[in-house]
């Protein structure tokens, strides 16, 4: 087993979208498993990997169980936007033809899980 699917393993046991840096950390160090050669090999296959996907703050989100947030994320990205305002992220969510009340609803619980977006009363923002 690749270092990667050792980490993916662990997300979907634990029912993890993401994993903090701080997590991850932690984990590696109560975990035999995780020497520094494996650590190094973990990052070095995350680079490539469309899996998992690791965010600016060193967070780890799982592709499969974030699309909707990392559809945001792109599209604020793409735009050079480091916040959107109420009005701005609604005109989104209505331009996103595909989307129903359980994405959006979806979109909303992952958004409150990460640390690289948040949504706050002012609208979505960006913690970096």
């Amino acid at each position: 087993m690749t270092e990667i699917q050792v980490l993916l393993t662990f997300m979907r046991q634990s029912k993890r979208n993401a994993i903090k840096r701080r997590s991850l950390d932690n984990w590696f160090e109560t975990n035999d498993y995780w020497i520094k050669e494996r650590q190094l090999k973990l990052f070095q296959q995350l680079q490539h990997s469309k899996v998992l996907r690791v965010m600016g703050t060193g967070e780890i989100i799982r592709v499969e169980a974030m699309q909707e947030y990392l559809a945001l994320f792109d599209y604020m990205q793409n735009q050079r936007k480091s916040q959107l305002s109420h009005d701005h992220f609604s005109r989104w969510l209505t331009d996103q033809s595909a989307w129903h009340a359980k994405k959006t609803e979806r979109l909303i619980r992952q958004l409150q899980c990460t640390e690289t977006m948040k949504i706050t009363e002012f609208g979505v923002v960006f913690s970096h």
